[in-house]
C-alpha cells in the first residue's frame, strides 16, 4: 500500500511538471467571459465605459490535490477629443494558478493596451499588446521519495535524499492581437480575431543547467449573439489554442432570454453548454444573470475522457463575475466615437 501511495504522490507531482516541460498556460472553460487571456485585443471592447472581472476555477474537483486558478482583471474605454474614428482601450490584470501536489505555481501581472479603428457603421478593427511580469515556483513539503521508505515503512520526517537548487523563477512575457468586432444591432454581434502570447519565448529554468523555451501561444476565437425574438438571443461561441505540440479546441451554444428591458433594470438569463474536444474531455453547462451592470455566470465541467476514472466524471465548478459602469457622454463624444 505504502509503495502504491508513493507511485500515486508521484505521478500527481509529474502531471503539472510534465505538462510544463510543454504548455505551461492555464485554460479556461468560460473562455468567452476571460477576455485577457485569449487576446489583448478585447482590451476595451464591450459595451459600457469601465469593466471589472473575475474568474475562478477549480480543475478535477474530486483528484485529492489542488488545481485551482483565480484572476482578477480591470479595462476600460479611453475616449479622445476630436478622435472622430476610433479610440484607446487599457487594462491590467493578474492570474494565480495552482496545480499537484508540488503546488507547482503561476502568478502574472500583465499590462494590456489596445486602439479601435471604425471600418464601417458597423465593423471595428482593433489591435492590442499585452505586457506581464511572471513568477513560476513550487513547493517540495506534501512530496514523498523513495528515499524517505526505510523498507518497512515511509518515514516523512527522513531526509528525501534530493537535492533542489531553485524552486522559482521570473520571467516576462509579450502578447499581441487582432479583433474584429461586429455590432449589427443592440443584440446582434460578433468578435472574431486571434491572439499571439509568449513572443519572446522566455526562458523556464528550475535549474542551472537545463533551460526550456516557452513556446508561443496563439488563441483564435468567434464569439457573438443573434437575435432571434423580442425575448430570445441565441449565443455562439468557438475557440481553438495551439502552443508547441498541444491543443485545445472548445465551442458552445446557449440561449439568452431577456425578462427586462427597462432601462436601468435590465435583466437576462442565459443558459448553454459547452464542449471540449480534447480526447472528448468535457461537457460544460453554464448559467449566468445579467441584471443592469452586473453579471454573474457559473459553469460546471463534466469530464468524458479516459481520466473520468480518477474524477467520477466531475471536472470542477468555474464562476465569473462582471461589474460594468456606463458614463453618460457629451453628444458629441457620442456621435464621434464607436458605441457598442
Amino acid at each position: 500500500m505504502n509503495s502504491v501511495k508513493s507511485i500515486l504522490r508521484v505521478f500527481v507531482f509529474l502531471i503539472p511538471v510534465s505538462l510544463g516541460a510543454q504548455d505551461l498556460d492555464i485554460h479556461w472553460s468560460q473562455y468567452y467571459n476571460a477576455p485577457f487571456y485569449i487576446n489583448p485585443a478585447l482590451t476595451g471592447v464591450f459595451s459600457g465605459d469601465q469593466r471589472f472581472t473575475g474568474n475562478y476555477r477549480n480543475q478535477w474537483y474530486n483528484v485529492p490535490v489542488r488545481y485551482e486558478t483565480f484572476a482578477l482583471a480591470y479595462d476600460q474605454k479611453f475616449y479622445i477629443k476630436n478622435m472622430k474614428s476610433g479610440l484607446f482601450g487599457g487594462g491590467v490584470h493578474m492570474f494565480h494558478d495552482q496545480a499537484g501536489a508540488s503546488r507547482l505555481r503561476m502568478f502574472q501581472v500583465a499590462l494590456s493596451g489596445s486602439y479601435t479603428q471604425r471600418l464601417a457603421p458597423k465593423y471595428y478593427l482593433t489591435f492590442g499588446a499585452q505586457g506581464s511580469f511572471n513568477n513560476r515556483r513550487y513547493s517540495t513539503d506534501d512530496l514523498s521519495f523513495d528515499y524517505q521508505y526505510n523498507g518497512n515503512e515511509y518515514d516523512p520526517s527522513s531526509p528525501n535524499g534530493e537535492t533542489f537548487l531553485n524552486t522559482n523563477f521570473n520571467f516576462a512575457s509579450m502578447g499581441i492581437g487582432l479583433n474584429l468586432h461586429n455590432q449589427h444591432s443592440a443584440r446582434t454581434w460578433f468578435d472574431f480575431g486571434g491572439g499571439w502570447f509568449n513572443l519572446n519565448t522566455p526562458k523556464q529554468k528550475f535549474n542551472d543547467q537545463v533551460a526550456y523555451r516557452m513556446k508561443p501561444r496563439f488563441t483564435g476565437y468567434l464569439i457573438g449573439g443573434l437575435q432571434t425574438t423580442d425575448l430570445i438571443d441565441v449565443m455562439f461561441r468557438g475557440m481553438a489554442m495551439f502552443q508547441g505540440p498541444n491543443y485545445e479546441s472548445l465551442a458552445g451554444l446557449g440561449l439568452k432570454f431577456h425578462l427586462n428591458d427597462t432601462k436601468t433594470r435590465e435583466l437576462a438569463l442565459h443558459i448553454g453548454v459547452d464542449y471540449r474536444f480534447n480526447e472528448n474531455d468535457a461537457w460544460a453547462p453554464v448559467v449566468g444573470l445579467d441584471f443592469r451592470q452586473w453579471k454573474v455566470s457559473f459553469s460546471y465541467d463534466l469530464n468524458t475522457s479516459d481520466f473520468r476514472e480518477a474524477t467520477n466524471l466531475n471536472g470542477g465548478p468555474e464562476l465569473c463575475i462582471q461589474y460594468i459602469i456606463t458614463t453618460v457622454k457629451p453628444l458629441p463624444m457620442i456621435k464621434s466615437c464607436p458605441v457598442y
